[in-house]
Protein backbone atom coordinates (compact mmCIF):
# COMPACT_ATOMS: atom_id res chain seq x y z
CA UNK A 1 0.00 0.00 0.00
CA UNK A 2 1.34 4.06 0.02
CA UNK A 3 4.11 4.75 2.54
CA UNK A 4 2.93 8.79 1.57
CA UNK A 5 4.60 10.11 4.25
CA UNK A 6 8.00 7.83 3.79
CA UNK A 7 8.21 8.41 0.44
CA UNK A 8 8.25 12.14 1.55
CA UNK A 9 11.09 11.77 3.05
CA UNK A 10 12.93 9.63 0.74
CA UNK A 11 12.35 12.16 -2.08
CA UNK A 12 14.40 14.38 0.31
CA UNK A 13 17.40 11.94 1.23
CA UNK A 14 17.27 10.26 -2.30
CA UNK A 15 15.76 12.85 -5.07
CA UNK A 16 17.22 10.40 -7.90
CA UNK A 17 14.67 8.22 -6.76
CA UNK A 18 11.72 10.47 -8.02
CA UNK A 19 11.82 11.09 -11.89
CA UNK A 20 9.82 14.38 -12.16
CA UNK A 21 8.76 17.76 -14.03
CA UNK A 22 8.51 21.39 -13.45
CA UNK A 23 5.42 22.47 -14.08
CA UNK A 24 2.70 25.70 -13.53
CA UNK A 25 0.58 24.02 -10.97
CA UNK A 26 -2.92 25.84 -10.23
CA UNK A 27 -6.35 25.69 -8.82
CA UNK A 28 -9.61 26.46 -11.08
CA UNK A 29 -11.02 28.89 -8.64
CA UNK A 30 -14.79 29.05 -10.94
CA UNK A 31 -17.22 27.25 -12.82
CA UNK A 32 -18.07 23.83 -12.86
CA UNK A 33 -14.49 22.27 -12.17
CA UNK A 34 -13.78 24.80 -9.30
CA UNK A 35 -11.75 23.24 -6.50
CA UNK A 36 -10.11 21.25 -9.68
CA UNK A 37 -5.79 21.11 -9.62
CA UNK A 38 -4.04 21.42 -12.95
CA UNK A 39 -0.66 21.01 -14.04
CA UNK A 40 0.28 22.94 -17.24
CA UNK A 41 3.24 20.80 -18.54
CA UNK A 42 3.80 22.03 -22.28
CA UNK A 43 3.61 25.70 -20.66
CA UNK A 44 0.33 26.25 -22.86
CA UNK A 45 -0.66 28.93 -20.24
CA UNK A 46 3.10 30.66 -20.56
CA UNK A 47 3.15 31.35 -16.91
CA UNK A 48 6.67 30.10 -14.98
CA UNK A 49 6.91 26.53 -13.44
CA UNK A 50 5.74 26.79 -9.40
CA UNK A 51 6.09 23.49 -8.72
CA UNK A 52 8.20 19.82 -9.13
CA UNK A 53 6.35 16.82 -10.27
CA UNK A 54 7.31 13.67 -9.11
CA UNK A 55 5.91 11.65 -12.15
CA UNK A 56 7.33 8.53 -11.13
CA UNK A 57 9.82 6.45 -8.72
CA UNK A 58 12.53 3.73 -8.35
CA UNK A 59 9.98 1.44 -6.54
CA UNK A 60 12.98 -0.94 -5.96
CA UNK A 61 15.11 1.61 -5.28
CA UNK A 62 12.70 3.13 -2.45
CA UNK A 63 11.74 -0.14 -0.41
CA UNK A 64 15.80 -0.67 -0.71
CA UNK A 65 16.10 2.62 0.94
CA UNK A 66 13.03 2.53 3.36
CA UNK A 67 14.69 -1.29 4.60
CA UNK A 68 18.26 0.20 5.05
CA UNK A 69 16.93 3.13 6.86
CA UNK A 70 14.37 1.08 9.42
CA UNK A 71 17.22 -1.33 9.85
CA UNK A 72 19.73 1.30 10.62
CA UNK A 73 17.33 2.81 13.49
CA UNK A 74 16.57 -0.70 14.91
CA UNK A 75 19.94 -1.69 15.36
CA UNK A 76 20.70 1.56 17.15
CA UNK A 77 17.33 0.92 19.48
CA UNK A 78 18.25 -2.27 20.19
CA UNK A 79 21.89 -0.99 21.38
CA UNK A 80 20.50 1.74 23.22
CA UNK A 81 18.73 -1.45 24.83
CA UNK A 82 21.76 -3.28 25.70
CA UNK A 83 23.59 -0.61 27.10
CA UNK A 84 21.19 1.27 29.03
CA UNK A 85 20.73 4.15 27.13
CA UNK A 86 18.16 6.79 26.84
CA UNK A 87 15.42 6.38 24.66
CA UNK A 88 16.14 9.98 23.17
Amino acid sequence: GPIHDATTIAWLIRPELFPSREAFIGVQVTGLTMGYTYADFYNKMDRPANATVVTDVDEAGFIELLIERIARHGGEALDRRLTGGSHA
